[in-house]
């Protein structure tokens, strides 16, 4: 759901081809590519940013992959995303069950101290280095993101050494750049379209982030009555 009215998926022939992979497997196109039917052109590129950084096509694999998404959706202030890619970030995760809800809400809750000024809270990013379930190539990866989304100014050539240390290779470093920014990209497309999680995830978003915060997501989408 969005605030946008949208065209039906074969409102065109553009359209039609554009949509044909989720209409051929049964299923809607993703509300937040789908705000961009009104914009083809921009659809097939949005589409194809995605599919070139992210879903597994990276240097850095799935899991890292979303571990960054969720991350920067957070410090973003996106629900829809961080809701969306926290269960992505679920099916790729490779260590115990509780310890990736311990790190997701850890993640939910860490991104408010990380406010935008010339000088990161320093305790809330050693903190992120030390939550549980990440390796340290990991905890780098996110502490480099963390820089680059709320002050890239001070994402200079310590921050590209640091990750270098940690075991990243230059692809991997300019993979982790690519999909921070698209992602930052991804979350204002979401946030100025009016993006709402639909309410078959509402209980999941709950579960992890409280209901709290699933209703502030709903009464900002002006959509406070239709909880579940």
């Amino acid at each position: 759901m969005s605030w946008l009215t949208l065209p039906d998926d074969t409102a065109t022939a553009e359209l039609e081809r554009l949509t044909e992979p989720w209409r051929s497997r049964g299923e809607k196109v993703p509300p937040v590519v789908g705000v961009l039917k009104r914009n083809p052109r921009a659809f097939e590129a949005v589409l194809g940013l995605n599919y070139a950084v992210a879903f597994g096509a990276s240097s850095l694999g799935r899991r890292r992959e979303e571990l960054i998404a969720t991350w920067v959706s957070a410090l973003n202030d996106c629900f829809f995303c961080l809701a969306t890619h926290a269960r992505y970030l679920e099916s790729a995760w490779t260590g115990s069950h509780p310890e990736y809800v311990a790190l997701v809400v850890q993640l939910s809750s860490l991104a408010p101290r990380l406010g935008r000024s010339e000088a990161l809270d320093e305790g809330a990013l050693h903190q992120l280095t030390q939550l549980p379930g990440l390796e340290n190539a990991e905890a780098e990866l996110l502490r480099f993101v963390s820089e680059l989304s709320r002050a890239p100014e001070n994402s200079g050539y310590a921050a590209y050494e640091r990750l270098r240390a940690a075991g990243h290779s230059e692809a991997e470093v300019l993979d982790a750049v690519l999909i921070a920014s698209c992602f930052a990209f991804m979350n204002r497309l979401a946030c100025g379209t009016g993006v709402t999680l639909d309410e078959s995830k509402h209980a999941a978003a709950a579960r992890l982030f409280g209901q709290a915060a699933l209703d502030r997501h709903l009464a900002w989408a002006g959509r406070s009555g239709q909880r579940k």
